[in-house]
């Protein structure tokens, strides 16, 4: 029965990691279409238009993909990836208003817009990393909880004086 529990919960996290990845690769493609609207029509403008959302694409997938150590070069991984992803999300933010504006969107709506993408991009990822690593240590999220619960001990007796 446990081995069933077992395999379903894999099942549904790989389907959940599958999800993850659509709606990853989807904000990236988004990110990288309004880019490429917004560059100057050249191929050397969208070439241009296209690094920041596919160094995110990298950086998140080695991110997800290669198993981390809490050491210095974790730290300065994460880090590095953060910055980029700041920078991606900056960049692909005007793009987007722009064309979102450029096409009709009010200002409002213009300006919202990239935050639906980024957010996609950011909720995605973080739980495909989430995924991933239940799905490697499937044990590990149970153990937490069973180290967090407190011990509860009987209440101790008081002995009669006689």
């Amino acid at each position: 029965m446990a081995t069933r529990k077992t395999d379903q919960r894999t099942r549904d996290l790989t389907t959940g990691a599958k999800l993850c990845k659509t709606g990853l690769v989807g904000g990236i493609l988004a990110s990288e279409a309004a880019n490429i609207a917004a560059a100057e029509p050249t191929p050397g403008g969208w070439l241009i238009a296209m690094i920041a959302p596919a160094a995110l694409l990298l950086c998140t997938e080695v991110l997800i993909r290669v198993p981390g150590r809490r050491d210095a070069t974790s730290i300065i991984s994460t880090g590095v990836t953060i910055a980029i992803a700041g920078i991606a999300a900056w960049v692909s933010y005007w793009h987007m208003a722009e064309v979102a504006a450029r096409f009709g969107e009010s200002a409002t709506a213009a300006h919202l817009i990239p935050f639906l993408v980024d957010g996609a991009i950011l909720v995605t990822t973080l739980k495909l990393r989430q995924a991933h690593d239940m799905i490697a240590h499937p044990t590990a999220r149970r153990n937490r909880r069973r180290k967090a619960q407190p011990t509860v001990h009987a209440p101790a007796r008081k002995l009669a004086v006689v």
